[in-house]
């Protein structure tokens, strides 16, 4: 498993330097860091996606991984000077971070904010699919007795 961001991608999005003396601490930062990435990357396996993201085969997607492991880095460390505040408190910049990380794991796991699989939504433009993964999005569970297969005719537009 890799690390997908530095602690300065947390301080940039802070606006915060973190030392051994500070709330939290850069061993804090740093620890959550590594325990993000590898949230990411047990997500992405298990979407079919070859892990880790290596930057020299898919900047894109590394890119975006950057960011999204610091914002929900940025998040924890920001609600971690918070505590025994009510959730009224909470910024707003860091709400959304926090929404941006639920919304990149529903994106992988392909589902809606129910939890209901609607299909994966092809956000790593870049990631390579592990091999035998398959590389569209999967069909729905049969839950009612409905076929929902994808059938294709022969001939027929995509």
């Amino acid at each position: 498993m890799s690390s997908y961001c530095a602690e300065a991608d947390v301080e940039g999005l802070t606006g915060k330097l973190y030392t051994a003396s500070t709330k939290p601490t850069s061993t804090n930062i740093t620890s959550w860091i590594s325990s993000i990435s590898n949230k990411a990357d047990v997500a992405m396996y298990a979407a079919g996606i070859s892990t880790p993201l290596v930057i020299g085969t898919s900047p894109i997607s590394y890119d975006v991984l950057k960011y999204i492991v610091a914002i929900k880095v940025a998040a924890l460390a920001e609600k971690s000077v918070m505590v025994g505040q009510t959730e009224n408190a909470i910024p707003a910049r860091v709400v959304d971070w926090e929404e941006e990380w639920k919304e990149f794991l529903r994106d992988v796991k392909g589902v809606d904010k129910d939890g209901k699989f609607i299909g994966r939504q092809i956000i790593l433009l870049d990631a390579t699919f592990r091999s035998g993964a398959a590389s569209v999005p999967s069909s729905p569970a049969v839950e009612d007795g409905e076929d929902r297969t994808w059938e294709f005719e022969r001939g027929e537009e995509l």
